[in-house]
Protein backbone atom coordinates (compact mmCIF):
# COMPACT_ATOMS: atom_id res chain seq x y z
CA UNK A 1 0.00 0.00 0.00
CA UNK A 2 1.32 3.76 -0.98
CA UNK A 3 1.30 6.07 1.52
CA UNK A 4 -0.14 9.22 0.44
CA UNK A 5 1.97 12.17 0.06
CA UNK A 6 0.52 15.27 2.56
CA UNK A 7 0.10 18.35 0.30
CA UNK A 8 1.86 20.70 1.49
CA UNK A 9 -0.17 23.48 3.26
CA UNK A 10 -1.72 26.70 2.18
CA UNK A 11 -0.08 29.56 3.90
CA UNK A 12 -3.65 31.18 4.11
CA UNK A 13 -5.18 27.77 5.04
CA UNK A 14 -2.56 26.96 7.67
CA UNK A 15 -3.39 30.79 8.67
CA UNK A 16 -6.72 30.15 9.38
CA UNK A 17 -6.57 27.21 10.83
CA UNK A 18 -3.86 28.63 13.44
CA UNK A 19 -6.43 31.23 14.26
CA UNK A 20 -9.29 28.84 14.92
CA UNK A 21 -7.27 26.71 17.39
CA UNK A 22 -6.18 30.34 19.00
CA UNK A 23 -9.91 31.58 19.01
CA UNK A 24 -11.26 28.27 20.43
CA UNK A 25 -8.20 28.24 23.03
CA UNK A 26 -9.86 31.70 24.44
CA UNK A 27 -13.14 30.59 24.53
CA UNK A 28 -12.28 27.62 26.33
CA UNK A 29 -10.31 29.88 28.90
CA UNK A 30 -12.86 31.89 29.14
CA UNK A 31 -11.16 35.46 27.17
CA UNK A 32 -13.98 35.38 24.86
CA UNK A 33 -17.66 35.98 25.54
CA UNK A 34 -19.89 33.14 25.01
CA UNK A 35 -20.22 33.09 20.90
CA UNK A 36 -23.90 32.72 20.49
CA UNK A 37 -24.78 35.44 22.87
CA UNK A 38 -21.99 37.69 20.88
CA UNK A 39 -23.96 36.90 17.55
CA UNK A 40 -27.00 37.56 19.11
CA UNK A 41 -25.70 41.40 20.43
CA UNK A 42 -23.71 41.56 17.21
CA UNK A 43 -27.18 41.76 15.10
CA UNK A 44 -28.61 43.70 18.29
CA UNK A 45 -26.06 46.21 17.54
CA UNK A 46 -27.43 46.95 13.96
CA UNK A 47 -30.84 47.56 14.28
CA UNK A 48 -32.59 44.80 13.46
CA UNK A 49 -33.55 42.63 16.50
CA UNK A 50 -33.99 43.71 20.58
CA UNK A 51 -34.48 40.60 23.04
CA UNK A 52 -35.45 40.17 26.82
CA UNK A 53 -32.26 38.15 28.49
CA UNK A 54 -31.57 37.40 32.06
CA UNK A 55 -27.74 37.40 32.16
CA UNK A 56 -25.73 36.37 35.50
CA UNK A 57 -22.17 38.09 36.16
CA UNK A 58 -20.37 38.87 39.33
CA UNK A 59 -22.97 37.17 41.59
CA UNK A 60 -25.26 38.87 40.38
CA UNK A 61 -28.81 38.75 38.27
CA UNK A 62 -29.41 41.30 35.41
CA UNK A 63 -32.79 40.80 33.49
CA UNK A 64 -33.64 43.50 31.03
CA UNK A 65 -34.20 44.02 26.89
CA UNK A 66 -31.15 44.26 24.86
CA UNK A 67 -30.99 47.03 22.51
CA UNK A 68 -28.21 48.20 20.29
CA UNK A 69 -25.46 50.52 20.95
CA UNK A 70 -26.90 53.12 19.51
CA UNK A 71 -30.34 53.36 20.97
CA UNK A 72 -29.09 52.34 23.91
CA UNK A 73 -26.45 55.97 23.84
CA UNK A 74 -29.20 57.64 22.18
CA UNK A 75 -31.83 56.96 25.18
CA UNK A 76 -29.38 57.62 27.58
CA UNK A 77 -28.29 61.10 25.98
CA UNK A 78 -32.03 62.10 26.27
CA UNK A 79 -32.21 60.62 29.75
CA UNK A 80 -29.42 63.16 31.28
CA UNK A 81 -30.75 66.38 29.12
CA UNK A 82 -34.54 65.98 30.41
CA UNK A 83 -32.54 65.42 34.17
CA UNK A 84 -31.46 69.05 33.17
CA UNK A 85 -29.03 70.82 34.92
CA UNK A 86 -25.62 72.48 33.68
CA UNK A 87 -23.94 69.30 32.92
CA UNK A 88 -26.31 68.04 31.36
CA UNK A 89 -25.39 68.91 27.48
CA UNK A 90 -21.64 68.46 28.01
CA UNK A 91 -22.61 64.89 29.55
CA UNK A 92 -25.18 64.48 27.19
CA UNK A 93 -23.43 65.20 23.67
CA UNK A 94 -20.40 62.60 23.98
CA UNK A 95 -23.27 60.26 24.19
CA UNK A 96 -24.89 60.85 21.07
CA UNK A 97 -22.21 61.38 19.37
CA UNK A 98 -21.45 57.56 20.32
CA UNK A 99 -24.84 57.02 19.31
CA UNK A 100 -23.95 58.64 15.77
CA UNK A 101 -21.03 56.87 15.18
CA UNK A 102 -22.32 53.02 15.95
CA UNK A 103 -25.28 53.99 13.71
CA UNK A 104 -22.69 54.86 10.78
CA UNK A 105 -19.96 52.86 10.03
CA UNK A 106 -16.86 55.03 9.20
CA UNK A 107 -16.44 54.37 5.58
CA UNK A 108 -13.11 55.00 5.39
CA UNK A 109 -12.36 52.04 7.81
CA UNK A 110 -14.32 49.73 5.87
CA UNK A 111 -15.63 46.14 6.31
CA UNK A 112 -13.30 44.12 8.45
CA UNK A 113 -11.83 41.17 6.43
CA UNK A 114 -11.89 39.41 10.33
CA UNK A 115 -15.47 38.35 11.37
CA UNK A 116 -14.46 38.86 15.16
CA UNK A 117 -13.50 42.31 14.72
CA UNK A 118 -17.40 43.15 14.10
CA UNK A 119 -18.09 41.47 17.33
CA UNK A 120 -19.46 43.63 20.26
CA UNK A 121 -17.58 43.46 23.53
CA UNK A 122 -20.49 44.91 25.46
CA UNK A 123 -24.12 44.17 26.03
CA UNK A 124 -26.63 47.18 26.51
CA UNK A 125 -29.64 46.76 28.46
CA UNK A 126 -33.06 48.97 29.25
CA UNK A 127 -35.61 48.56 31.62
CA UNK A 128 -33.37 46.17 33.49
CA UNK A 129 -33.98 44.67 37.10
CA UNK A 130 -30.63 43.80 38.67
CA UNK A 131 -30.95 41.54 41.75
CA UNK A 132 -28.30 39.99 44.61
CA UNK A 133 -30.14 36.89 45.91
CA UNK A 134 -34.02 37.89 46.56
CA UNK A 135 -32.75 41.82 47.03
CA UNK A 136 -33.70 44.07 43.96
CA UNK A 137 -30.86 46.36 43.93
CA UNK A 138 -31.98 48.45 40.52
CA UNK A 139 -35.30 48.67 38.58
CA UNK A 140 -35.93 50.26 35.21
CA UNK A 141 -32.41 51.05 34.87
CA UNK A 142 -30.27 50.84 31.95
CA UNK A 143 -27.49 48.68 32.17
CA UNK A 144 -23.87 48.45 30.48
CA UNK A 145 -22.11 44.89 31.21
CA UNK A 146 -19.06 43.19 29.33
CA UNK A 147 -19.73 40.34 27.57
CA UNK A 148 -17.12 38.39 28.38
CA UNK A 149 -18.09 39.04 32.16
CA UNK A 150 -21.38 37.17 31.89
CA UNK A 151 -20.78 33.94 33.71
CA UNK A 152 -24.06 31.96 32.00
CA UNK A 153 -27.99 33.86 30.18
CA UNK A 154 -31.06 32.79 29.02
CA UNK A 155 -33.69 34.34 26.73
CA UNK A 156 -36.48 36.34 28.72
CA UNK A 157 -36.87 38.19 31.72
CA UNK A 158 -37.01 36.85 35.10
CA UNK A 159 -39.83 38.77 37.36
CA UNK A 160 -42.24 37.49 40.03
CA UNK A 161 -44.95 39.09 41.02
CA UNK A 162 -44.57 41.19 44.22
CA UNK A 163 -44.72 39.30 47.39
CA UNK A 164 -44.25 35.60 45.16
CA UNK A 165 -41.33 33.95 46.55
CA UNK A 166 -38.32 34.22 43.77
CA UNK A 167 -38.20 31.65 40.80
Amino acid sequence: MVNPVPAEPNDAAAAGSAQLVRLQSEVAEGQLPDPILRVLVSVCNRGSLSFAVTVAQGGLVISGTAVGVAEFMHNMAAELEARGGTDAAVLSEPLRYLGQIADEPSPENGPSTNPVDDLPLYLHLEEATIRSGSAILGEHVRWRGRLAEVEGWSLGTISPEPGSPPA
